[in-house]
């Protein structure tokens, strides 16, 4: 749904030395470059304006001293910046923040909650901002954060329940880069991508960043997915059809085997069950007569219609086995939102 800017590190400064390290800044009291803010302001504007929002993080690690510490976190230099940051980027949608990356390196929990404020202070307008937390713990660097942020490797469903369960009250965001480089560790293949996106909507909604950066494209952006038609059939099944729904709940005593998201009233159910040919759908809670189609994510999106349901305990004999997702329910109609959304804008 959109883009992640890594490190913009002395970016900020001199946008030819982005990702490079602060050092190769030779002014001890730097100006922001505005060809910088010219560029973010162009992909941010352009990404909204087709629907997506991107994430930025502020500064990288002190290891590569990729941070902010050469001229006093929250000084001179860094407050104005802060102040720049505010004034071109604060006015337009479509963005968030993360401070860095391998933040126990260089910054602290005042230093992180002095940034949020001033940021918010000087913005006027709502961004999330935030910091990962350290390495595969379910901990924050300061609970003050507008989104609970880790660096969690290969998360699975259950990781991602506990991400949104440690800070129930604020938006969770897998914050580490899920990439396919071809050198295993904690890397992802294409399957674990795919299988990725299922797995962080069907826990309740959890953020990622995904990149595919094998040798040829130089680990500096991602490259097309060889399983783009898959990849797509999640974003139709979830972003085109809107069936992400506010409020929805987990529930997988619905069935034996699947994850199962509904929502309150029991009018709308999505199911997804990996490597599946027989699926349990316990519909006894849920009015009968309501329309059913099966999708195999694993191939390009195509609705297999299922008919109307009867408010039983029962089971859905799958074609062939696969990763399949089933939607039962009264999901409102697209078109229709972006109407009400629109009218309502103007």
């Amino acid at each position: 749904t959109g883009f992640h800017v890594q490190s913009v590190a002395a970016g900020w400064f001199d946008i030819d030395r982005s990702t490079q390290g602060s050092d190769t800044i030779g002014s001890s009291n730097p100006n922001p470059d505005p060809a910088t803010f010219e560029a973010l302001e162009m992909l941010i504007s352009r990404t909204h304006a087709a629907g997506g929002s991107v994430h930025i993080w502020a500064w990288g690690d002190e290891t590569r001293r990729q941070t902010a510490s050469k001229w006093g976190i929250n000084g001179t230099v860094d407050r104005r910046l802060q102040r720049y940051i505010a004034a071109r980027l604060g006015p337009l949608p479509g963005w968030s923040m993360g401070y860095g990356f391998d933040l126990w390196e260089w910054v602290n929990r005042t230093e992180l909650d002095n940034w949020h404020s001033f940021m918010h202070q000087q913005m006027g307008w709502p961004h999330l901002l935030g910091a990962r937390s350290s390495k595969n713990v379910l901990n924050q660097l300061s609970p003050n954060m507008d989104y609970a942020g880790y660096e969690w490797h290969r998360p699975d469903y259950q990781d991602y329940i506990d991400h949104i369960n440690a800070f129930p009250s604020k938006p969770a965001f897998s914050e580490d880069r899920f990439r396919i480089t071809g050198s295993g560790g904690k890397n992802y293949t294409f399957e674990d991508t795919r299988r990725g996106l299922w797995h962080a909507t069907m826990a309740g909604g959890v953020a990622n960043i995904w990149g595919n950066l094998l040798p040829d494209h130089a680990g500096y952006y991602s490259g097309t997915y060889a399983n783009k038609d898959q990849l797509k059939t999640y974003s139709v099944f979830f972003n085109d059809r809107d069936r992400f729904l506010p409020g929805m709940i987990r529930d997988n005593s619905l069935s034996n085997g699947a994850y199962v998201l509904r929502d309150r009233g029991f009018t709308n159910l999505i199911f997804y069950q990996e490597d599946a040919e027989v699926i349990r759908l316990d519909l006894r809670q849920m009015p009968a007569g309501e329309n059913a189609i099966a999708v195999d994510t694993r191939r390009p999106y195509q609705e297999i219609p299922l008919g109307l349901t009867e408010s039983v305990d029962q089971q859905w004999q799958a074609p062939h086995v696969s990763d399949w997702a089933i939607a039962i329910g009264r999901f409102p109609d697209p078109a229709t939102l972006r109407i009400i959304f629109q009218d309502s804008w103007e």
